[in-house]
């Protein structure tokens, strides 16, 4: 499993007596504080909108590099809530609201990868929840190789919840899964493959790139599947600012669901075709949405109307 940062050794300078120093500044561990608030709205039909609230909060500690402990290397927490609102509502009550919650924990050490998470199935109605709605994971996953180009890890985790796996009639609430990642790095290609999708960056080391992503839904139908593509520029790739600002086009293909009771669900799909511009911690992201349907217990009911669709998100490290 990739780690979320790296943290370098000091460079040492001068006598032993200006080594030590720096070596007690420097300490054993460091922790980061991640608070993440985003805004998206997105025209569903001529005079209907979503509008989607989500805040995050992360938790990160990582080993600085030389230190000789038995703590993990690292260990990653995060909990996230968020909303969909939408100007007209679903079911017979026109219920407009709708709430998700997630948990994320990963560790960890040397080849060792513990993660878990816990969240609901999608945006659920809160005045009429049910257990139903929870799913979740745990597993275990250890790295087997490793070289200068590529890794691979395998382990196991096992799902939990309502998450749509049947023999015959009956549903499985829990489900052994596979878990696989292999690391590819090269000069002009990258590429990381799970068992839950997979990223493709060709020239990730150029100033503009491309960068893919797709997620398949083993249980779903090929509407279920969300990609992304996108020309990523990085002007400032060769200076000290490096990947901080950059500039995307791309055009992915998305997905929501809603749950106004177990056995109702609302959704829609479609496709975007969109820009994107980063500045340190800031994201604006906008474009036009296409060739959308809408969905009822997985069932097409009708075309969604083609509009536009805007968002913003803010991310800094204490």
């Amino acid at each position: 499993m990739k780690k979320l940062f790296i943290v370098a050794a000091a460079v040492i300078f001068g006598s032993v007596l200006f080594a030590q120093e720096e070596e007690k500044q420097t300490p054993d561990f460091k922790n980061y504080l991640v608070p993440n608030l985003n805004f998206a709205t997105v025209q569903t039909d001529d005079y209907d909108y979503m509008f989607n609230p989500v805040v995050n909060l992360s938790f990160f500690r990582q080993k600085s590099e030389g230190v000789e402990s038995k703590q993990p290397d690292s260990i990653l927490f995060s909990a996230g809530y968020g909303q969909s609102i939408f100007t007209k509502g679903f079911g017979e009550d026109k219920i407009n609201q709708f709430h998700t919650f997630g948990l994320v924990f990963q560790m960890t050490n040397g080849k060792q990868t513990t993660l878990g998470a816990f969240s609901s199935k999608g945006y659920f109605n809160v005045h009429d929840f049910k257990a139903e709605y929870l799913t979740g994971y745990s597993g275990l996953a250890f790295e087997i190789a490793k070289t200068e180009h590529c890794s691979f890890s395998l382990g196991l985790m096992t799902l939990f919840g309502d998450n749509g796996f049947k023999f015959e009639d009956t549903n499985l609430y829990i489900m052994p899964f596979p878990l696989l990642s292999i690391t590819l790095n090269y000069q002009f290609f990258e590429c990381s493959i799970g068992s839950t999708g997979f990223n493709v960056s060709i020239f990730p080391k150029a100033i503009v790139r491309l960068d893919t992503s797709f997620v398949p839904v083993f249980n779903g139908k090929a509407r279920d599947f969300t990609f992304d593509a996108a020309l990523v520029a990085s002007p400032f790739r060769k200076t000290k600012i490096g990947d901080a600002i950059t500039v995307s086009a791309g055009l992915s293909h998305g997905k929501s669901e809603v749950f106004v009771d177990k056995d109702e669900k609302y959704g829609m799909h479609f496709y975007t075709a969109y820009g994107q511009i980063k500045c340190f911690g800031v994201t604006l992201k906008g474009g036009y949405n296409f060739g959308g349907e809408w969905l009822y217990n997985k069932e097409v009911t009708g075309d969604m109307t083609n509009g536009l669709f805007a968002s913003a998100s803010i991310a800094f490290k204490l």
